[in-house]
């Protein structure tokens, strides 16, 4: 196991994202189940207890998905964010500034990765040199 803190900021952004776009599918997918279901000729108490059980569990079971995706997604933005701005702070320097902080072990990596990195290393590196902070 690695002494690894910090994160990919990128790719945590991204994951932002997906969570988003997946809780938007979902809905639109549940808005559509549910506009067949009422527009669907059926008549009788299977209907009736088929809408219950849809318009009761089955929605809200859904619902409690979106609202989970979307609060994850919120989360992993705001993470992403701050990890950012500590970076900033314990650095001081460009994000595509090469080579990365002193003592990171990105040194071997191409330079692309080492700029979506350096911001990790620069947090990592900081927090070597002053401790975790606050």
């Amino acid at each position: 196991m690695s002494n690894f803190t910090g994160m990919d900021i990128p790719q945590v952004r991204t994951l932002s994202r997906q969570l988003q776009t997946r809780a938007d599918e979902i809905r639109t997918i549940t808005t559509q189940l549910s506009a067949q279901l009422k527009s669907t000729p059926w008549v009788g108490p299977d209907r009736e207890q088929f809408l219950g059980d849809w318009s009761g569990q089955h929605t809200t079971a859904l619902n409690n998905v979106i609202h989970s995706l979307e609060a994850a997604s919120t989360r992993a933005l705001k993470n992403s964010n701050e990890q950012e701005q500590a970076s900033s702070r314990g650095c001081r320097s460009s994000v595509l500034m090469s080579p990365p902080c002193v003592g990171s072990p990105l040194r071997s990596i191409s330079a692309p990765a080492r700029s979506r990195r350096t911001a990790i290393d620069c947090r990592r590196s900081s927090m070597e040199s002053h401790g975790p902070g606050p």
